[in-house]
């Protein structure tokens, strides 16, 4: 046996943590709450239903 090893690959638990604190203080992350706040999922739906409603109509 040699005295040089190849360094060994983090664990997925090592890696998964460190993605995840990476998303939490990304941009995404600070930019979500204000979109919640604005609700624009919501009225994005509501305005998805009255296309559909309008386009039954016709």
């Amino acid at each position: 046996m040699s005295g040089t090893s190849a360094p060994t690959p983090p664990s997925r638990r090592a890696r998964g943590e460190r993605i995840s604190s990476h998303l939490r203080s990304g941009p995404a992350a600070r930019l979500l709450p204000r979109l919640a706040a604005l609700n624009i999922v919501e009225g994005a739906v509501r305005l998805a239903a009255q296309a559909f409603l309008a386009a039954l109509r016709c």
